[in-house]
């Protein structure tokens, strides 16, 4: 008899859906919480981890799993890199994600709330310079798919540096 059973799942092969690419891949995971989350054996709980990246999507992100019928989730915040930690925005980023997260209340969301309004300002510079690596490293753009976050940071895409 199966009482209860944990099972971590990852959005690291479907990266897409956090970075707003909407692919086939993003769909299916989605497609797969669904039906897991329609089994009454099992009840799944989500952990969204918090970043630069991410932040200023949050709202969206609970949406859909709410939509979906995922509404016990949890929130991690990223500290290490401290590149990518929400404690480090620039005082634009700041002010864009705070008014995003205070016009889409959720609980959950102080939190978030909190570790921006206790963190630092950062001129961005440790991002940037840890981003454009990834990006030289990846082939890909922050700027295509996190424009709005990525502006307010500083970042600045520039193939030809490494």
């Amino acid at each position: 008899m199966l009482v209860a059973q944990n099972r971590v799942m990852t959005t690291d092969q479907v990266r897409q859906l956090f970075e707003k690419k909407y692919t086939v891949g993003a769909f299916i995971f989605i497609e797969d919480l669904e039906q897991r989350n329609q089994n009454p054996m099992v009840k799944l709980n989500v952990c969204v981890t918090v970043s630069i990246q991410n932040v200023l999507d949050l709202p969206e992100t609970i949406a859909e799993l709410k939509s979906i019928g995922l509404d016990v989730y949890y929130i991690n915040i990223v500290n290490s890199p401290e590149q990518l930690s929400i404690a480090n925005l620039t005082p634009r980023a700041k002010q864009l994600v705070l008014d995003k997260l205070i016009a889409n209340p959720d609980d959950k969301f102080q939190i978030v709330i909190d570790t921006i309004l206790k963190g630092r300002t950062s001129n961005g510079q440790s991002f940037c310079d840890f981003i454009r690596h990834k990006d030289l490293i990846r082939n890909t753009n922050f700027l295509d798919t996190h424009r709005e976050i990525g502006e307010a940071m500083g970042y600045i895409y520039k193939h030809n540096l490494l």
